[in-house]
């Protein structure tokens, strides 16, 4: 299958297809508040992240909320 990129857009043998909207968020510790992880998120059509995730200062796993970068 061969892929032409043009303008963001990615076209394979069926046709055109739209690479999704991803921005980048900071996941920050509840307990702490420290901003310990950024990762990569679709925008369309979806709700806050609340992931269990480890905290270096607190050394145990806590409850990480999104929090975008100001």
């Amino acid at each position: 299958m061969k892929l032409v990129c043009s303008g963001g857009r990615k076209r394979l043998a069926q046709g055109w297809l739209d690479t999704m909207a991803r921005e980048y968020v900071w996941l920050e510790c509840t307990e702490s508040g420290m901003r310990n992880y950024r990762v990569p998120k679709e925008m369309r059509g979806t709700e806050r992240l609340e992931l269990m995730k480890y905290c270096p200062k607190l050394r145990k796993h806590t409850l990480h909320k999104e929090s975008r970068k100001k």
